[in-house]
């Protein structure tokens, strides 16, 4: 899937991505600025077990800056900003816990 090579990359980089999907309450479409955390398996409502995205959101005109999770099969597009983040400040505003399932050096 490309979309889960770009994310990986940009974890890898620290590469500030925009992300535009379909969101999983009611299927409208967003599009977000998003520093990405990690990619990692989380079940969904259904029981079924799908990829994520974990990454904190730049805040805009609808919302502040959030943490924000987004199935990867909702993605539509993603493309690089050709922006960078700060990895440690992101892990802290994530408030991550467990160790990231995409290997990185930060």
């Amino acid at each position: 899937m490309i979309n889960s090579q770009k994310i990986i990359d940009a974890i890898k980089s620290q590469g500030m991505l925009e992300i535009i999907f379909n969101k999983e309450s009611d299927g409208s479409i967003s599009v977000k600025n998003v520093a990405p955390y990690d990619i990692y398996p989380k079940s969904d409502k259904n029981g079924l077990t799908r990829d994520v995205l974990l990454g904190y959101a730049e805040s805009d005109r609808q919302k502040e800056a959030h943490t924000i999770i987004i199935y990867l099969d909702n993605i539509n597009k993603v493309t690089e900003l050709n922006r960078f983040f700060d990895g440690n400040r992101i892990r802290f505003l994530i408030k991550a816990k467990k160790q990231p399932y995409v290997p990185r050096n930060w």
